[in-house]
């Protein structure tokens, strides 16, 4: 609850209309979160991931913030969440730019905690890969984030964060993944959509049949005629557009007449 009240202060953050009382709810977020006991690594990702909404909300996040709630979701088993906070680290570091990557703070009881941007220390037998460094250009730290959010949220269908990130590469001019159609899918386009005209796209289209074969005349239904009273009885029959079989015809009409399998 209290990460969705801070990404929901954070998304809002450019409303003018948001403004009144925004200082005072994220206030009241950031005190709750604070007496929060965090005993367990799942409890404490959450919570650096509530502070770096927070102070997405007050447009004071770094890469350094971001880059510590991804190393503390890698070890879990927090896709989804995992491919957000990429995709907001990669956000901070096209912002900061090339200046050198800044140590992440925390209020505590004791004054500010400064944090390593990338911490090396990972729960023993983790399986997941390593975190892109943040030493480097901007530009590609962040599409290194962008790819590996970007492929997350492909696996896992999610479409709105796969848009969110498809328009910040957009708009950074930065590369993503490309799907089985050889490029990323644009925005809207649901997931597999590539996959499905790739395995399409070789496939040999059905030769046009020729009606006028003797073959394939004979194979063509005729009208009914006046010559023929049995194939004309249903032809005007409203059923003819359902499709009905002649046993699924008979029994309609003995339920019509009140029969029952009773």
């Amino acid at each position: 609850m209290l990460l969705a009240a801070a990404t929901a202060e954070a998304e809002a953050r450019v409303l003018p209309a948001a403004e009144p009382g925004r200082a005072e709810a994220l206030d009241r977020v950031r005190t709750a979160a604070k007496r929060l006991a965090q005993p367990v690594p799942i409890w404490r990702a959450y919570g650096l991931l509530v502070a770096a909404e927070l102070l997405r909300a007050e447009d004071r996040d770094t890469p350094a913030h971001w880059s510590e709630a991804a190393a503390a979701l890698a070890p879990l088993d927090r896709p989804y969440e995992l491919a957000q906070v990429r995709y907001r680290w990669a956000a901070a570091r096209l912002a900061a730019g090339d200046a050198p990557p800044a140590t992440a703070t925390h209020p505590t009881a004791t004054g500010p905690r400064p944090a390593s941007a990338t911490p090396a220390v990972t729960a023993p037998g983790a399986r997941h890969a390593a975190e892109p460094a943040t030493v480097g250009p901007a530009r590609e730290h962040a599409a290194s984030l962008l790819a590996r959010a970007y492929g997350t949220a492909d696996r896992l269908a999610a479409q709105p964060l796969r848009e969110a990130i498809t328009l910040l590469a957009a708009r950074a001019r930065l590369p993503l993944p490309s799907t089985g159609a050889g490029r990323p899918r644009p925005v809207g386009a649901p997931a597999g959509a590539g996959t499905r005209r790739a395995v399409t796209a070789g496939r040999p289209k059905p030769e046009p049949t020729d009606l006028a074969h003797p073959a394939h005349a004979a194979a063509e239904p005729t009208a009914p005629t006046d010559a023929d009273p049995a194939a004309g009885a249903h032809a005007h029959d409203p059923a003819d557009a359902f499709r009905l079989t002649r046993r699924e015809r008979d029994v309609l009409r003995l339920v019509a007449v009140g029969r029952s399998n009773r």
